[in-house]
């Protein structure tokens, strides 16, 4: 039986997707972290690391794996400062001429199919 708590846990996590912490996640100021790099400092296989980035909900991922996939990629899921960096950084960065200049082009395009898969998952679950 899921409490109400974990119900919002859930909730709120979903906001900040899988595929959106991994490819925000950077090395420095300006270098993508990339999965080698997160798998290292997460303790997470690599390809474990490279499946969770491709995920757009939390569903199905245990909260160890997930916490450590998180902490990896710089953002604390219980530090609203963490999160209200990140959401800044997303929002701060539409408005550069070049958006998300830390990821390649290629890396560019497949953040936003997942990002559009996202929104789509998004409107369905509120309509």
């Amino acid at each position: 039986m899921k409490t109400k708590s974990a119900k919002n846990l859930l909730i709120a996590l979903d906001d900040y997707p899988p595929f959106l912490v991994y490819w925000l996640a950077r090395r420095g100021r300006r270098k993508w972290a990339g999965p080698h790099h997160i798998a290292r400092q997460s303790g997470i296989p690599g390809r474990t690391v490279t499946r969770l980035g491709a995920m757009v909900s939390w569903r199905g991922v245990k909260i160890g794996v997930a916490s450590a996939f998180m902490e990896a990629c710089g953002v604390n899921p219980m530090d609203c400062v963490s999160l209200w960096r990140l959401k800044n950084y997303m929002r701060e960065t539409l408005t550069q001429r070049r958006p998300y200049a830390h990821l390649t082009d290629w890396n560019l395009q497949k953040f936003v199919r997942r990002f559009r898969k996202w929104e789509q998952q998004r409107a369905r679950a509120k309509a």
